[in-house]
């Protein structure tokens, strides 16, 4: 039988932080993947976290966009997330 040290409380609250953090980045992801959705209005996101903050906001104001009102709203729902 092969026995573990108990583990620290150092090393539990890391622990904890690492799996807090793991979580924090799926969630991250689904809500971009998420915002891939609105494939037929011709919206193109390039990949990554940073390109989808830096266009969204002027996509939500931009009047001009072929975005319907409701496509829009939810467009500004995930991007609250």
């Amino acid at each position: 039988m092969r026995f573990v040290p108990i583990k620290t409380d150092d090393q539990l609250d890391l622990q904890a932080m690492h799996r807090v953090r793991d979580r924090l980045v799926h969630r991250r992801t689904a809500v971009i993947t998420r915002s891939a959705l609105p494939a037929g209005t011709r919206l193109a996101f390039a990949k990554g976290p940073a390109n989808l903050r830096n266009r969204m906001p002027a996509i939500l104001e931009d009047a001009e966009q072929n975005i319907t009102p409701r496509m829009r709203m939810l467009l500004e729902q995930i991007w609250q997330e």
